[in-house]
């Protein structure tokens, strides 16, 4: 993993689940269910089998909406202005004192200068979509649900912050929320219509 937050392709091994025809593989399973199991802590109490078949699931479900969205992105046509993709990758670059310093990061990564370019356009092509898609701009949210939000979150702390200076990263958060039931519907509505095998 880079500082990108990029994986290095790997080579291909058994393949657990189909999407349209479409291959996913058991390394890529077993990198998010690493994650799933990451993601709960550093509890000493091991996790029982039936857990760990649950994390299996959550996780090849999450690989197949990913590859359901990358199939809708690609026959949508969705197209990203090559001068959004440039600024990107000059704000990435930016984070780096020289070009050595910066290709260096790619090379800990096995990524080069043309493969990030390749992930940072599926990335930005994808959001892009999800944006139009999901209708994103006419996500509304009101006073009275940051409000409540607020008073919720802050039952029980001792010296909770200000609304004011809380309310802006709480209405980030609804939106986020909202976004994500507009996603798992739209999801759902790709798997309905696919053909997923689970092998």
């Amino acid at each position: 993993n880079t500082g990108f937050g990029l994986t290095k392709k790997g080579a291909t091994t058994s393949v657990v689940a189909t999407v349209n025809g479409e291959k996913i593989l058991k390394k890529d399973l077993d990198a998010i269910d690493a994650k799933l199991i990451a993601a709960r802590g550093t509890s000493t109490t091991p996790i029982d089998a039936a857990t760990k078949k649950q994390i299996k699931t959550t996780a090849l479900n999450s690989l197949i909406g990913q590859m359901l969205i990358q199939q809708a992105v690609k026959s949508s046509g969705t197209t990203v202005p090559k001068k959004d993709i440039d600024a990107q990758m000059a704000a990435i670059r930016k984070r780096f004192k020289t070009e050595e310093a910066f290709k260096a990061e790619l090379v800990k990564g096995g990524l080069t200068v043309s493969s990030l370019r390749t992930q940072l356009t599926k990335d930005l092509t994808t959001q892009l979509y999800l944006s139009n898609t999901l209708e994103v701009k006419n996500i509304v949210i009101t006073a009275a649900e940051i409000k409540a939000a607020y008073d919720k979150a802050i039952k029980g702390v001792k010296t909770p912050p200000s609304f004011e200076k809380a309310k802006t990263q709480i209405k980030a958060f609804l939106t986020q929320q909202k976004q994500q039931v507009l996603l798992n519907k739209l999801v759902k509505e790709l798997r309905d219509k696919a053909k997923v095998e689970i092998l």
